[in-house]
């Protein structure tokens, strides 16, 4: 009877043997007393049928102790109903297992608290599915820590609504452990002043070592395959050397402006017109 659950309180749960948690139905998952969620363990979560996992509410999820997350597998997860997600904090997120996130759809990413989404790990978000990050907010997404955005793969950030991605911009000031692809898809053409999302120092390397011979290919490598169509020519005027660039080897900048055609001063310059 699913109605004789109710009573059930943190020791009967503990008191079950975790093969038996198997025989647990949604209708009687949802209608155990949420105190009684802190009896579960990482295995008594993993042996209970995906199909019951669709009873839990956020009040029951909220209960779950942050160590049994690991029960959670990525069937187990997407038999969740999307309103549950909303129970779920930081340390619970944290503790999920990365290969289980595989199974969040949108409307469940959704659902999750934008206090909860701090939990995230790098390796937790490499692993959500690229449709299902469609349901990220913004709030959600700067949540995160910058370690954990930086597990984005541009298939993933591509489908983020626009707010989120501009969120994200807004939030990491470097993208240095951020990959090529997932800083194209975070800046727009237009505002790549050189053509490119590329470091700078990395573009000033491949040039001063070999501008004669520095490629397409090597370029696009770099984040800078765009660079050579955009500029026919560097500016480095005092506004750049202000901004730091004096570092940077003469040499270096007169074979960066050789590898995009010309010397002279043109339209662009590194830091704007």
């Amino acid at each position: 009877d699913p109605h004789a659950r109710v009573g059930f309180d943190t020791e009967p749960v503990l008191q079950t043997v975790p093969i038996a948690m198997a025989g647990f139905g949604k209708d009687q998952i949802k209608n155990l007393d949420p105190t009684a969620m802190g009896g579960f363990d990482m295995d008594r979560l993993k042996a209970l049928d995906p199909t019951a996992m669709a009873g839990f509410g956020k009040d029951q999820i909220k209960n779950l102790d942050p160590t049994a997350m690991g029960g959670f597998d990525k069937e187990r997860l997407q038999g969740l109903d999307p309103t549950a997600m909303a129970g779920f904090d930081k340390d619970q997120v944290k503790n999920l297992d990365p290969t289980a996130m595989a199974g969040f759809g949108k409307d469940q990413i959704k659902n999750i608290d934008a206090e909860a989404t701090a939990g995230f790990k790098k390796d937790q978000v490499k692993n959500l599915d690229a449709e299902a990050v469609t349901g990220f907010k913004r709030e959600q997404v700067t949540s995160m820590t910058v370690d954990a955005m930086s597990g984005f793969e541009a298939k993933q950030v591509k489908n983020l609504e626009a707010s989120a991605k501009k969120g994200m911009g807004d939030k990491v000031k470097d993208f240095k452990d951020f990959d090529i692809d997932v800083k194209k898809e975070l800046v727009q053409e237009s505002k790549m002043l050189l053509g490119g999302v590329g470091s700078f120092e990395e573009l000033a390397k491949v040039a001063a070592n070999k501008a004669a011979t520095a490629n397409q290919a090597e370029l696009k490598s770099l984040g800078w395959d765009k660079a050579a169509e955009k500029i026919a020519a560097v500016s480095f005027g005092a506004a750049s050397k202000a901004a730091g660039t004096s570092a940077i080897p003469a040499s270096a900048v007169s074979a960066i402006a050789s590898i995009f055609g010309g010397t002279g001063t043109g339209s662009f310059s590194l830091f704007g017109k």
